[in-house]
């Protein structure tokens, strides 16, 4: 991030303040110097291209990103701004490693408190010994613990999020999505409703993609690289069906007041074993790519679970809302993004936002 004199470190210090998902509190002191080693580093995307000694693949991939985000800001009406007009080299394949916790009995996810963004149920580090004490102290408060690693997130407003180098061994499409999932954070975040922030970014970042796809190649594509994103965003689908089959099995345990609480973790454990046995035994029906095969030999946890649930559990809801708009994504955006924000301020729910633009003569409008 390039910034002139005091002014401008002197906006950055304050802004790193007001960071929810990775500075906050005491917390701040460990982390913000690598957060803000990334910001100094960040090199001016347009300086770049015009070096005559840029890598080729680099350049590529910032008109690519270029592309990404025009697509964005013309055609879906994201806010885009400056974000990934910098680029910063790493030499790993994530930014930062986030921790995720849930009870060993319930779906629900575990929340941190945060200063400006209120509670989000993750917690940022930019160093793996950090997060593995952070794993280590809700481990023994008894609840359900995995770190995993991110490739980008959204400072909603507060920095020019950047680009990172292990960005550039994403396909085209994969790239889309990742972006236009982040600034549908920059065009809407509601503070206190972390599930309908993240499920709103992963619908459009998905169904984005697939239009940015067809709106810049169209049929000229080459079937094999269509064929592999129509596969690639079948087994997503499928995957997230299948993990909710897999809370369907897990919630009822969790409420039974008949069993003890040893009981329900052997019955837990015994539950996931056998999903994970049936996953592995009819994946070459299910699966058309090997992104998932894995996850039968993973160690599952309410923590993994409520991860899935907080990014998937309802977008069907959007989906069939979605469905009415006849492929005007755009249209569904700006609907979405105005009524989400007119039941925050009444201080409701903003999936009712769905509810009103699906019909909106049985809901009564906001007073002017």
């Amino acid at each position: 991030m390039y910034m002139n004199g005091k002014s401008g470190l002197k906006r950055l210090l304050l802004a790193s303040f007001a960071m929810g998902p990775l500075l906050s509190g005491c917390y701040l002191t460990t982390q913000s110097a690598s957060f803000l080693s990334m910001q100094f580093s960040a090199k001016s995307t347009a300086r770049l291209l015009k070096d005559p000694a840029l890598p080729e693949g680099t350049r590529k991939f910032l008109e690519l990103v270029n592309g990404i985000k025009a697509f964005g800001r013309e055609e879906l009406g994201l806010a885009s701004g400056k974000n990934y007009t910098t680029y910063v080299f790493l030499d790993r394949s994530w930014v930062a490693l986030v921790v995720q916790a849930a009870p060993e009995l319930s779906l629900d996810p575990w929340f941190w408190n945060y200063p400006v963004v209120g509670k989000l149920p993750y917690r940022g580090f930019y160093r793996e010994a950090d997060a593995r004490r952070e794993a280590e102290r809700l481990k023994e408060k008894k609840l359900d613990v995995i770190i995993r690693g991110v490739d980008a997130f959204s400072t909603l407003g507060f920095f020019k999020d950047p680009l990172y180098s292990f960005m550039e061994e994403y396909s085209e499409y994969e790239l889309a999505r990742l972006i236009l999932h982040e600034e549908t954070h920059a065009t809407l975040f509601l503070k206190k409703h972390a599930d309908f922030n993240e499920e709103l970014a992963v619908f459009v970042g998905d169904t984005g993609a697939l239009a940015y796809m067809q709106w810049k190649y169209g049929d000229a594509a080459e079937a094999e690289e269509r064929e592999r994103i129509a596969f690639q965003a079948a087994d997503k689908e499928t995957f997230r069906r299948d993990i909710l089959e897999l809370a369907s099995r897990l919630r009822p345990l969790y409420g039974d007041e008949s069993l003890s609480r040893d009981e329900k973790l052997l019955r837990k454990n015994e539950i996931i074993s056998l999903f994970q046995t049936e996953f592995r035994d009819s994946y070459a029906i299910k699966y058309r790519t090997e992104n998932y095969r894995d996850f039968s030999d993973m160690r599952i946890n309410n923590a993994y679970i409520s991860l899935y649930l907080l990014y998937g559990e309802r977008q069907d809801s959007f989906s069939a809302v979605y469905e009415g708009y006849d492929g005007d994504l755009a249209g569904f955006i700006a609907d979405i993004v105005r009524e989400a924000k007119k039941a925050n301020r009444r201080r409701d729910s903003p999936w009712t936002a769905l509810e009103y633009i699906a019909a909106p003569s049985d809901i009564i409008p906001e007073a002017e």
